[in-house]
């Protein structure tokens, strides 16, 4: 016991620190906030074909910020209380579980590092990795217990998991299979049934989303690319690996023998939660890898976190349902090991600052004059800008009408448009002839030496990662021009306050050009 509150007292040290770390908001999590702040609900669903989400983590952000909190700090409370949340939730399912306190959970997934940020940041992971768990432990009460109030709880436990993320039906399914093993093999079909109407509720409330689903796949496809093994395994071992460089062989090593000694011990006594956890985590794994292989989207390490909850509490579940006494010090004992061994780097990762897009504000509006022109490349670096430095101020590579959120289907608009940025290279070429500055926000890479970069013509479909290289081309057009004219151009030192790291995904570079020569 002491050993869990201590490990859990060290987790919530992580998400205050990351609360008070973290600083503004990057370009997903401004993508939320302006789904939240649309002026009315009504406008929210009609938008929810451009997110990849269910609405209820917009609802929840939506409350709060009605309630007053709609300042970065606020908005850092809110996700460092869902993270605190989570926690809490890991003790409840633990014990539902059979292992008394959560203590090999803490040190495998909560403690790590990225689960905190991703957990804590204004997107759904945090409380649909919450509501996920949930759903894993009111499955299993549903298993073992018969009577209205189970089901109950299952079912709203499962359909808020569905209304966070559309990913967690493949956990539910595996949660449903792992509670079918159980109550098949006792021959009770009264709680198999109860197991599947829970399993149908979350299934139901998926279907008003159908729509907005299927009017998502007109531009989805100019994202994907083939998924092969190695697209997998990397972003998961860097998942792994946030809070240390052995945690993949840990992980490797634990995850295996908990499966073994389900299956082994899950025999024993007919309502045990080993075959529950065992079955669980297997299909959990199967399932998700096939969905994130189907999905045809490139692999972020954070994806994998949905997948790292449950097997690490349910391969904590196993070690911690044993009654041997050597295998309980063994559990406490690793679990003191891992936490000293990952501290450093758990506590590196929770200072991490997700971006600088607010000094980056704060230096255009200090030093661009009028008649210098602002370029945000790519374009979806503007949706974090947006909200730190006014709208009409910037254009982006492509340009763009709408930033509030990711709008995909304006970008597949601009591909399959005829010379897109030739406006935008007139507005360049303009600005630097008449001696004003160009200011570029983001990526910015000259075109390589030797033969010219080809235009690519308006967009058919049948590319892989098509937005990235038509972006590319347009860049090309963009800084060859440049690179031909400019007569002097360099970056602009955006230093960070205390030098505080900032996280590398929305990192941005700021570089001015000046001077024309023909």
């Amino acid at each position: 016991m002491a050993a869990a509150i201590v490990a859990s007292l060290w987790v919530a040290a992580l998400h205050v620190m990351y609360m008070f770390s973290a600083g503004p908001l990057w370009r997903d999590e401004a993508g939320s906030i302006g789904f939240a702040s649309m002026p009315s609900l009504a406008a929210i669903w009609r938008n929810l074909q451009y997110d990849n989400f269910p609405p209820l983590f917009v609802l929840v952000a939506r409350a709060w910020a009605l309630g007053g909190g709609t300042s970065d700090l606020s908005y850092r409370f809110l996700g460092a209380l869902i993270g605190l949340a989570t926690l809490a939730v890991l003790w409840f399912a633990s014990r539902q579980l059979g292992a008394r306190v959560p203590l090999l959970v803490l040190a495998l997934y909560a403690s790590n590092p990225l689960a905190v940020r991703v957990g804590d940041a204004m997107r759904p992971y945090g409380l649909g990795i919450a509501m996920t768990l949930l759903a894993l432990a009111c499955v299993w009460n549903l298993a073992r217990r018969e009577g209205s109030r189970p089901v109950l709880w299952a079912a709203v436990a499962a359909v808020l998991s569905v209304q966070c993320l559309y990913q967690s039906a493949f956990f539910l399914a595996a949660f449903c299979a792992g509670a079918w093993a159980v109550t098949l093999r006792r021959r009770d079909w009264r709680a198999s049934g109860q197991i599947a109407f829970a399993g149908v509720a979350a299934a139901l409330s998926l279907l008003p989303h159908a729509a907005n689903i299927r009017k998502s796949q007109e531009w989805f496809g100019i994202s994907r690319l083939t998924i092969h093994l190695d697209a997998i395994g990397r972003p998961l071992m860097d998942a792994l690996d946030s809070q240390g460089r052995c945690m993949t062989a840990v992980w490797l090593g634990l995850l295996p023998a908990a499966l073994a000694a389900a299956v082994i011990l899950g025999w024993r006594r007919r309502e045990s939660p080993f075959l529950f956890c065992g079955t669980t985590m297997a299909a959990s794994v199967v399932l998700y890898l096939l969905f994130v292989r189907a999905a045809g989207l490139q692999p972020r390490p954070w994806y994998f976190l949905l997948l790292m909850a449950p097997v690490a509490l349910g391969v904590d579940a196993v070690f911690g349902g044993m009654e041997m006494p050597w295998a309980r010090m063994a559990r406490t004992a690793l679990t003191v090991v891992l936490a000293l061994a990952c501290a450093p780097a758990c506590y590196r990762g929770a200072r991490l600052r997700q971006s600088n897009v607010d000094l980056v504000a704060a230096q255009l509006k200090q030093s661009v004059q009028p008649g210098d022109f602002i370029l945000v490349s790519p374009w979806y670096f503007g949706v974090s800008l947006q909200r730190y430095l006014d709208r009409a101020r910037f254009a982006t590579l492509p340009p763009m009408s709408e930033l509030r959120i990711h709008r995909y289907d304006l970008m597949k608009k601009q591909m399959e448009a005829e010379n897109p940025v030739g406006p935008l290279l007139d507005d360049i070429r303009e600005t630097l002839q008449s001696g004003h500055a160009l200011w570029v926000v983001g990526v910015f890479q000259t075109p390589p030496r030797g033969a010219p970069q080809p235009i690519l013509p308006p967009y058919r479909g049948g590319m892989d990662m098509a937005d990235s290289r038509y972006f590319s081309s347009w860049l090309f057009q963009v800084s060859g021009l440049i690179q031909a004219h400019a007569i002097s151009g360099g970056p602009v030192p955006v230093p960070v306050p205390g030098g505080q790291p900032v996280n590398p995904v929305e990192d941005l570079a700021l570089l001015v050009i000046r001077g024309w020569r023909q």
